[in-house]
């Protein structure tokens, strides 16, 4: 931030016309996500989730459940805030024996995930921003999920091959 106001000196730049170019929505999305991710892991709510989680004793039904799961609710609460609570709960999975390829369902559940809303990924927000903002136009909640949902199973599938042979074989 500092290194900002020194640049914006230095430009000689007028303060006013800078801020109201920040897309202060962003911003206030991002940090309310770390605090209330922040919060939620401290009043150790994950762990009624880590034990009911911790009763799956097959591998593969555990890696498919954190894929799929995270790709519909990474779909609707955002990917960030979902990676965020997916990692606490599977560190805790993987420091009781679960395995390491737990990170990779995560990774391509909230990546696939990240693709099926409007509101799903900072990107999409930030794109819907932007071209509400410039060019006046909205692309609708349920619009964007029609076109999306397609692509996204198709992903899906594809992943949960690649896991459950990353599972197996042990790449």
């Amino acid at each position: 931030m500092l290194g900002a106001l020194v640049i914006l000196f230095l430009e000689k730049k007028n303060f006013q016309a800078v801020v109201n170019e920040i897309d202060w929505d962003t911003l206030t999305l991002i940090t309310g996500l770390y605090l209330l991710n922040f919060s939620i892991e401290h009043l150790n709510i994950f762990e009624p989730i880590v034990n009911t989680l911790s009763q799956i004793n097959t591998p593969s039904i555990l890696i498919l459940f954190i894929f799929w799961s995270s790709v519909f609710v990474s779909g609707f609460l955002s990917a960030l805030p979902v990676t965020l609570i997916y990692l606490s709960v599977i560190q805790k999975l993987i420091l009781s024996g679960a395995p390491i390829t737990l990170y990779w369902a995560l990774a391509l559940g909230v990546g696939i995930g990240g693709n099926l809303t409007p509101v799903a990924s900072l990107c999409n927000i930030v794109g819907n921003n932007l071209l509400k903002n410039l060019k006046n136009e909205r692309l609708s909640f349920i619009d964007f999920t029609k076109n999306m949902l397609k692509p996204v199973m198709i992903s899906g599938i594809i992943s949960s091959v690649f896991l459950i042979a990353f599972s197996v074989i042990g790449f």
